[in-house]
């Protein structure tokens, strides 16, 4: 079945998603040209046919022509000279056919080289538009893997800066917790120390308690030291008036605080 104008015209592809395909602007485009090429061809191929169809014409009437006007020859008497008449009737007949056969040559060889030309430009049109394509296609390849790489680097770059930040942030939690622990066994060191001091003070009081005075040389050391002492200060002491009945704890009281410092340092 030939292809003509109409047939390129009316063409319909089927539009197709998510998937590599040519660029339809460009192959509308094609497509025009296609047609536009096959127009001409078309147009061409009719004027060379109506040529042909007029000199076939022009030959046929030419040589029906030629024996009607031998008959009206005035010489009618001249009989024997008919076969001279004859004879050169018979060229003029043969001439028009020879035209039209060298017409219909010419035409055949024109539209066999318009055919040809037109096969040309048809592939070279075609070549064209599969290289065309081609580059499209590797242009969008070369992009797309581009595309993929930037996207790859910059997911590595977040990557890495997120391994980056974690590490600062256990390293300070991990300076942190040394710090904490630092401080918590000093505070554990200073607990222990006052519990000492308060049970050696307690100790020295239930002593007092028990031989019925105050020695002198522990004066001076009776006191809780400023850390054992609390907000209330530690108890005075009595004077040589002998008041300790009043100002000092009872004995069992002071074994009791004593005995429950024991357990809580175990």
């Amino acid at each position: 079945m030939p292809l003509t104008p109409e047939d390129v015209q009316n063409k319909e592809f089927t539009t197709v998603r998510l998937r590599e395909g040519y660029d339809m602007q460009e192959v509308d485009e094609f497509l025009d040209e296609v047609e536009a090429e096959l127009a001409r061809m078309q147009r061409e191929n009719d004027e060379l046919r109506d040529k042909l169809s007029a000199v076939t014409r022009g030959g046929g009437l030419a040589a029906s022509a030629e024996p009607i006007q031998a008959p009206r020859q005035p010489e009618a008497p001249k009989a024997p000279e008919a076969p001279p008449s004859a004879a050169a009737a018979v060229p003029v007949g043969v001439q028009p056919s020879d035209a039209a056969a060298k017409v219909l040559a010419l035409a055949q060889k024109t539209a066999d080289e318009l055919v040809a030309d037109s096969k040309a430009e048809a592939d070279r049109l075609m070549n064209d538009a599969r290289t065309r394509a081609e580059k499209l296609d590797s242009e969008t390849k070369a992009k797309s893997a581009k595309i993929e790489q930037d996207a790859r680097q910059r997911a590595d770059a977040i990557e890495q800066e997120v391994q980056k930040r974690r590490s600062q942030v256990f390293g300070k939690l991990e300076t942190d917790r040394a710090d904490l622990e630092r401080e918590l066994e000093t505070l554990r060191a200073f607990e222990r120390e006052y519990r000492s001091r308060l049970k050696s003070y307690l100790e020295r009081e239930l002593r007092k308690l028990e031989t019925g005075g105050v020695d002198e040389a522990d004066t001076g050391v009776g006191q809780v030291p400023a850390a054992a002492a609390g907000g209330g200060g530690a108890p005075q002491q009595s004077g040589p008036s002998g008041n300790n009945a009043q100002t000092a704890p009872s004995g069992g009281s002071l074994r009791s605080v004593a005995s429950l410092l024991d357990d809580e340092q175990r």
